[in-house]
């Protein structure tokens, strides 16, 4: 009999830390992701603007050069 209270306690045991565990890392993993999944749409957002900001202030000179071209050859 006290062969199986040992196994039965051992089991409790074993089975409370595995309860505890999933409770305490399975919201804080799943809050986690979605903290960084907005962090990285966020960092995203911010290179697209970047990029476009950059990308149309490096066209400009050649949209200057082309108007020039365009009124030059009208004339």
């Amino acid at each position: 009999m006290n062969y199986l209270k040992k196994w039965w306690l051992t089991l409790c045991f074993i089975l409370l830390t595995v309860i505890l565990t999933a409770i305490i890392i399975i919201p804080h993993s799943t809050t986690s992701r979605n903290v960084l999944t907005g962090l990285s749409r966020d960092i995203m957002l911010n290179i697209s603007a970047y990029t476009l900001d950059k990308s149309e202030s490096y066209l400009q000179p050649a949209e200057k050069a082309a108007e020039l071209t365009r009124f030059l050859a009208r004339q």
